[in-house]
């Protein structure tokens, strides 16, 4: 039996998160470009968020099993583009399905794991790099998460 893509369901659910941990800060969902034609402009990601000081230029992904592979972060060339900016944080929200987890993987850490030769996020490897674990509660199939870790410094 096929699994469920949850993945536009997750992106509503991280919206509603957010909305309640933030109620009077910025969101923007920018749409994606169904046109599929060559050279059409696309997003660099899939929300832009403002929390205090930082806009989150932020991906959000689910994903079934214990690995999050790159070549399923389409966007990271893009999102390269602005490391570096001031109060600019980038990076991917995952919600691994199978384990009821949610991490918060800096692009900068995605950057190290590719030159470490690593070729996805794996769930039992976290520890070796900075990732944030999103603190959650199991709903009946998503997650109830608790992002007010966007308040405070992301170490690198």
């Amino acid at each position: 039996m096929a699994k469920k893509n949850y993945g536009k369901d997750y992106e509503m659910r991280f919206r509603k998160n957010f909305e309640k941990c933030f109620p009077h800060n910025f969101i923007l969902r920018l749409k994606d470009d169904m046109s599929k034609r060559r050279g059409a402009a696309k997003n660099p990601c899939d929300f832009l968020c403002h929390v205090r000081d930082t806009l989150f230029m932020l991906e959000v992904k689910c994903h079934y099993g214990n690995t999050f592979p790159f070549s399923a972060l389409r966007q990271y060339d893009d999102l390269l583009t602005y490391l570096g900016l001031e109060n600019v944080e980038i990076g991917v929200m995952i919600w691994f399905v199978d384990h009821d987890k949610e991490v918060y993987v800096p692009i900068e850490t995605i950057r190290k794991m590719k030159e470490n030769g690593d070729k996805s996020v794996n769930i039992k490897k976290l520890n070796d790099y900075k990732v944030v674990h999103v603190p959650s509660k199991k709903m009946r199939v998503f997650l109830d998460s608790d992002y007010s870790f966007m308040t405070l410094p992301i170490d690198k």
